[in-house]
């Protein structure tokens, strides 16, 4: 009994000192408020090593076999015996009956069921199509937007170049007469259709 009133003072004080950090700015107010001790395994299992080194064994596994052997299944009562529950089985019962557990568990078995039904099935995948080919055309749009805005770019950068032809050619007649020959020689190398895919691109 004393060692529960200890271990119940012990908690008490963590937890005023948690509290404490928490309004000092130095912790969470979510690690404070945490149900971590619903999880925490129990401190008073375990007794030092000392002790039971000097203790001398007593034969309770013998003692359990035999009521094991007394007892039926259908008996009230039949499922505690002397021996303390073990750790684990303890933890594992905690995870049983956590109802965050039961509630994942049951979402699972609910989209379980729902992916069995090939109606469901068939308008998930309908709705998945449907999103790719949304994301298709827009990534179309933007490519074709894009295109579009490299073309005028391209024109307009033309535009500007035939404009420095002009005045370049304004000043010095030779220069004209000697550029006027050379773009009737590309002309003439590229043809009516080198002329029109120029424009286009």
């Amino acid at each position: 009994m004393a060692d529960r009133s200890s271990e119940l003072v012990a908690e008490r004080e963590t937890s005023a000192l948690k509290k404490l950090q928490a309004a000092a700015g130095f912790m969470d107010r979510s690690h404070v408020e945490r149900l971590d001790w619903m999880y925490e395994q129990s401190a008073v299992g375990k007794p030092d090593e000392d002790k039971l080194m000097n203790m001398p064994v007593a034969d309770s596994k013998d003692q359990d076999m035999e009521d094991v052997k007394k007892l039926s299944d259908s008996a009230a009562g039949s499922l505690f015996l002397r021996s303390a529950t073990k750790t684990t089985e303890d933890m594992l019962r905690k995870l049983r009956e956590d109802p965050l557990f039961q509630i994942r568990r049951q979402e699972q078995a609910a989209r379980e069921n729902m992916m069995a039904n090939p109606l469901v099935v068939a308008k998930l995948k309908k709705k998945a199509d449907k999103a790719a080919k949304k994301e298709r055309k827009k990534a179309k749009k933007a490519a074709k937007k894009e295109k579009k805005a490299l073309k005028k770019a391209a024109k307009a950068a033309g535009k500007a170049g035939q404009k420095h032809k002009k005045a370049s050619s304004s000043s010095s007649s030779s220069d004209s007469t000697a550029s006027a020959a050379a773009l009737g020689a590309r002309s003439a190398a590229d043809g009516p259709l080198g002329a029109r895919a120029g424009r286009g691109a």
